[in-house]
């Protein structure tokens, strides 16, 4: 799927967009949410998108200045801007700032999906490029690599790419294309092991890599198996035969050889599943599925090879989990978030190895992560907390404690300082009010703060509120106003629009505006005052 963020400072624009996208335009998902220009580009820096589409009018940052950074900073990231104004300076402006396309309110689904079909029809023509016919035969692949990017193709649903090397590898008569039987595996290296003994995430990685590595060196001699890199950073093995049996036999051989080598080189435990038996290889999409579904099913028990063809798979109630959580993390409910974490570590049996509640909190961190395309270095934070969390509690957390280790490794993909305790509510909002003071001239905003702070944007929006009395966007205009009153007493003389760039305003207009609202003046009618 596609990934887009929404930027608008309207609560009813924000819901509908949330609300409707996946209807409208089934690949395509929200996957980040700013109410500002300032808040968008700090999660363009935790998040990568296909597309950001953005209201022209915002405070702080508006649409055409997020336009223009984006084009400068994330050219590979496309721009809608929505506006209620049919200017033709503005939508000069939004070309000029390499915009693709300008939609005016009021909006109707037909627009937003011919836009997004169009979009999406970009994407996919610059991708076909890189995956033609004619460039894969100039590339002159190996075998093994056809095999491997067939494979890639069909995971991820890249169904140019797909039919374009299906076309080579036809033309080159490949015996993998002739067998009856074919499936997908899954191999990964249990993460949550090397958790427990204090291993990184980029240690984790790398074992990952040489598992990856070992199975392509099991692989490269057989014209019937393909690897490549699935979700997750897992492995996936493609096998085939003629027949069923001969090749889920084959597939077990496999696996304990790629076992016993990495116990053996490494002494790293790896988890397996394979997915359903599929006599179309064009349909291997249904066997990779049922092998990411049995992938779960493989952390309740030993290591060891799991087949959705063995019995009951009940891998779903976490996909329902890992669905729900990611909604609320886009859209900043954190209350959500918890409710859901703590219902499902709460069914946890207690008698179930506490490693089996790691590898399913990992595993939720790595989707988010995917879903959101939430850059690495966020993902090594969150592996860090939960990881801090494990230590703590010595691999006893069940249950809820479960539930807020992982709760707290998920607000850690937001965090950019070192893991810290949680201060009491009374302490954060006086920092919280500390930063204001000393950094109200500059472009800062509630997230910013909350990063600063270790903490999530709307548990420090509802605690500021409670511990001040008022919320965090009108204490920063208090302190804005007070502060341009005492520079205006101070310089008569002074500019109207230096006096808004000390108090931290992009531009006059805006200051004029807020200033006049405060005050029921305008600046000029104060300064003659005076």
């Amino acid at each position: 799927m596609y990934s887009l963020m929404i930027v608008d400072d309207e609560p009813l624009m924000v819901k509908y967009f949330k609300n409707s996208i996946e209807r409208i335009a089934p690949e395509w998902q929200v996957s980040g949410i700013a109410l500002d220009g300032l808040q968008a580009v700090e999660l363009l820096q935790r998040q990568s998108f296909e597309l950001v589409v953005t209201d022209i009018r915002m405070p702080e940052m508006d649409g055409l200045e997020l336009a223009k950074f984006i084009s400068e900073i994330h050219p590979q990231t496309r721009v809608v801007i929505i506006s209620g104004f049919d200017d033709f300076d503005y939508a000069q402006r939004a070309i000029r700032c390499g915009v693709s396309d300008y939609l005016l309110k009021p909006i109707s689904d037909q627009s937003i999906a011919d836009t997004l079909k169009k979009i999406s029809e970009q994407i996919r023509s610059a991708q076909a490029k890189l995956v033609s016919e004619d460039f894969l035969v100039k590339e002159s692949l190996t075998d093994p690599e056809l095999r491997s990017r067939f494979l890639s193709s069909v995971i991820h649903q890249e169904n140019s790419g797909m039919k374009s090397i299906y076309s080579v590898m036809a033309g080159k008569k490949m015996e993998l294309l002739q067998q009856a039987c074919s499936c997908v595996g899954i191999f990964g290296v249990d993460s949550a092991v090397l958790m427990t003994e204090g291993k990184s995430y980029q240690e984790t990685e790398s074992y990952q890599m040489r598992l990856n590595q070992i199975c392509m060196e099991n692989c490269k001699d057989d014209p019937n198996s393909a690897v490549c890199y699935c979700d997750g950073d897992n492995t996936a093995v493609l096998i085939c035969s003629r027949e069923k049996e001969e090749m889920l036999e084959k597939a077990r051989r496999f696996y304990k050889e790629v076992r016993s080598q990495m116990e053996r080189d490494y002494s790293v435990p790896i988890l397996n599943a394979i997915g359903t038996v599929e006599h179309d290889i064009l349909c291997l999409r249904n066997s990779y599925e049922a092998a990411s579904q049995n992938f779960i099913l493989a952390f309740l028990q030993q290591p060891g090879l799991s087949s959705g063809e063995e019995g009951r798979n009940p891998a779903a109630g976490f996909a329902g989990l890992a669905s729900s959580v990611y909604s609320d993390y886009v859209s900043g409910n954190d209350s959500g978030i918890y409710a859901a974490l703590n219902e499902f570590f709460q069914g946890m049996p207690d008698s179930a190895d506490p490693l089996v509640s790691a590898r399913f909190g990992l595993s939720l961190l790595q989707q988010i992560s995917k879903r959101g395309k939430v850059k690495r270095n966020r993902l090594d934070r969150g592996f860090q907390q939960l990881a801090l969390s494990w230590q703590k509690t010595r691999g006893k957390a069940t249950g809820d404690g479960m539930a807020d280790a992982v709760y707290q490794a998920i607000l850690a993909l937001n965090q950019d300082e070192k893991f810290q305790l949680a201060d009491d509510g009374n302490q954060l909002a006086e920092r919280a009010k500390e930063y204001i003071a000393a950094h109200y001239s500059e472009p800062i905003s509630l997230t910013l703060i909350a990063e600063k702070l270790g903490v999530s944007s709307s548990y420090l929006s509802d605690l500021f509120h409670r511990e001040v009395g008022e919320p965090y966007s009108k204490f920063v205009t208090r302190v804005r106003m007070e502060q341009a009153i005492m520079r205006m007493k101070a310089d008569p003389n002074k500019k109207i629009y230096t006096l808004a760039a000390e108090v931290g305003f992009i531009n006059s207009k805006h200051f004029n505006s807020v200033f006049k609202k405060f005050y029921h003046v305008t600046p000029t009618e104060y300064f003659k005052t005076l």
